[in-house]
């Protein structure tokens, strides 16, 4: 009974899935939701417009003229207010969607309620059952809107609404709210456990399992959509691990993992995570922005000193490049051959036969 209580609180509150997963979705939940609003804010504006358009030309609406016109440039207003709000700005974006959704049910009130408060309501009806659909949020915030504009809707029936009409719209509001409220916890629960899916793939599809870094099917893409990212130049950093072969032979593939996991977690130690790729067996990349060489050589430096004192070693060489027009094979084979270059002054320096270490 625990654990039912337990997953039931999760789905209003998170849709089912942990706070820490909640929060690892936030940018692509935020950014669905701008620019979902962008889209029915514009479809809603130009299909009010139209109906204010339309008062002129018949008289059964005629009364309706204020209200289309007016909902109309609102409507417009928050798709302008997304579409100029930068994506960093999250809570922007939220008090945006809800203030939408608060003008369409304030709308669908307004004209089931003053505007034809003798006929059955359908338009509000319509848009407590169609919101879910539209935007991703915790469960609890979405169903909270609704029942409070439900609630809202019951009040303004109360004073407008009379006889077997006000019956029952009260009872069509009452189940279709409760429909709502199952349907936006379910809705937001297969969404966001959608979207968490979607992102362990992707996550997954570039990441390197054994040593967290990103792989080489990233550095791929991003060795195209990176310089342009850059200002004034590009640095490559080129890693290969000393002695991997002999590790594996002599100490089993264990031990030679465990350096792998070592060597990657200086790189991210010492350049960061988001451009730190493992390419290959022992070979690792890093891709750096606008970085003076001063700067590489102490970070180079760094990787050295904390491998050393974990008894490993690796060859690391470099390269910088101005960042426009930069060819990023030069850069990546500059930088290889100053890694093999200072492997060369490893091995030259310990009097190892390099040969044991086949050409590593």
């Amino acid at each position: 009974m625990k654990n039912i209580m337990s997953f039931v609180f999760s789905l209003f509150t998170n849709g089912g899935i942990s706070e820490e997963d909640y929060k690892s979705l936030k940018d692509e939940i935020y950014a669905n939701n701008r620019k979902n609003l962008m889209f029915f804010s514009i479809v809603f504006g130009v299909f009010l417009f139209i109906c204010f358009i339309s008062t002129f030309f018949i008289e059964g609406i005629r009364n309706n003229r204020l209200l289309y016109g007016a909902f109309s440039i609102v409507t417009i207003f928050y798709f302008l207010l997304a579409y100029f709000t930068k994506k960093t700005k999250k809570i922007i974006i939220l008090i945006d969607v809800y203030l939408f959704i608060s003008t369409l049910l304030i709308f669908a009130i307004l004209l089931s309620n003053l505007y034809s408060a003798q006929e059955l309501t359908v338009n509000f009806i319509s848009l407590i059952l169609v919101l879910p659909i539209l935007f991703t949020d915790k469960p609890y915030r979405m169903n909270l809107c609704i029942l409070v504009y439900t609630l809202v809707f019951f009040v303004f029936a109360w004073f407008y609404k009379t006889g077997d009409v006000f019956v029952t719209d009260i009872f069509n509001v009452f189940i279709a709210g409760g429909i709502s409220l199952i349907v936006s916890t379910h809705l937001m629960h297969v969404k966001l456990k959608r979207d968490l899916y979607h992102k362990e793939t992707s996550i997954l599809s570039h990441t390197d399992i054994l040593t967290g870094l990103k792989n080489r099917n990233y550095f791929e893409e991003n060795l195209v959509s990176f310089p342009p990212t850059c200002k004034d130049t590009i640095a490559c950093i080129f890693i290969d691990a000393n002695g991997l072969r002999e590790t594996n032979n002599t100490l089993g593939h264990q031990a030679g993992d465990k350096l792998l996991k070592t060597i990657a977690s200086a790189i991210q130690t010492t350049f960061g995570e988001d451009q730190s790729y493992r390419i290959g067996g022992d070979e690792f990349v890093v891709l750096i922005a606008d970085a003076e060489e001063d700067k590489i050589k102490e970070e180079i430096k760094l990787a050295h000193t904390i491998l050393s004192t974990k008894g490993y070693s690796a060859s690391i060489g470099y390269s910088i490049m101005p960042s426009n027009n930069v060819k990023t094979n030069d850069l990546l084979n500059e930088a290889e051959t100053a890694m093999y270059q200072d492997k060369h002054d490893f091995y030259q320096k310990s009097g190892i036969d390099r040969r044991l270490y086949n050409n590593k």
